[in-house]
């Protein structure tokens, strides 16, 4: 039912991917190619594509230390949160990814976080869709940086067609975008 490919979800569990291809998984209950929780999961010059979830985490959902490197998400669907990536309470990092065309039916075409950090440097996020808010990236209560992006016809139904972010307050999370481009991004409302 939960990680199409992969479940790992153990205390002290690391999962190491290197060069590795998420092609068409699916799950009915989250991370539709991987569900890792409580441990932590390093993906370096991975491809997901066209992985889905029928809940949360069209690729991956994540509740540990998650870290992303040179990897890309492609035509991932989640339906609910999460289009590519669904992050609960969890620290996740990542750089020089790719998300395009990932579709979320809920909150977060590309990534959906709540609670905890997410970093993203030097990554791309276009065409991205979410039925609900944040086109690319859906962030609630929780510490959210950008560096160094580009967001690029990513689409919301309601607010935020890039970013959307709620209930981050100076004193406890914070919102970071820095030397980011965002080109043609849009909400219906």
């Amino acid at each position: 039912n939960q990680g199409g490919a992969i479940y790992s979800a153990y205390w002290g569990t690391d999962l190491v991917l290197k060069k590795c291809t998420f092609l068409e998984n699916h799950s009915s209950s989250g991370g539709g190619a991987i569900l890792a929780d409580r441990g932590s999961l390093e993906a370096s010059n991975c491809t997901f594509t066209g992985n889905v979830s029928s809940d949360d985490g069209g690729a991956i959902k994540n509740g540990g230390q998650l870290n992303l490197s040179n990897c890309i998400f492609s035509g991932n669907i989640s339906s609910d949160d999460g289009g590519a990536l669904y992050n609960l309470s969890s620290s996740t990092e990542a750089s020089n990814c790719t998300f395009t065309g990932n579709i979320s039916n809920g909150e977060g075409g590309a990534i959906w976080a709540y609670g905890g950090s997410t970093e993203v440097s030097n990554c791309t996020f276009s065409d991205n869709r979410a039925r609900s808010r944040g086109g690319a990236i859906h962030g609630h209560s929780s510490s959210f940086t950008a560096k160094q992006c580009m967001f690029s016809n990513n689409r919301s139904f309601y607010y935020g067609g890039a970013i959307y972010s709620i209930g981050a307050t100076k004193t406890s999370h914070s919102v970071t975008v820095n030397d980011c481009t965002f080109t043609d991004n849009g909400s219906s409302l």
